[in-house]
């Protein structure tokens, strides 16, 4: 099975808020979730990035790869 870290909206329509989760690949996105890494809110200025480092390294490491969108949300 492979997995992506990407974000999943939680808020309503309107404002973006979303979390960072791994997913399988082919989930919707919504759908269910694998873990929770954190929390991207772009309606505050500037916008706030909250991630768990070491989950993260530790989904890197087995193998999950990040999205398009993440990875330029974290550069």
């Amino acid at each position: 099975m492979t997995v992506k870290i990407r974000l999943a909206k939680t808020s309503k329509k309107g404002s973006s808020i979303f979390r960072i989760v791994v997913v399988p690949t082919r989930s919707k996105r919504d759908g269910q979730c694998i873990d929770s890494l954190g929390l991207y809110d772009s309606t505050l200025n500037p916008p706030v990035l909250k991630i768990d480092k070491e989950k993260y390294q530790e989904w890197i490491k087995k193998g999950a790869k990040p999205s398009t969108g993440l990875r330029k949300i974290l550069k």
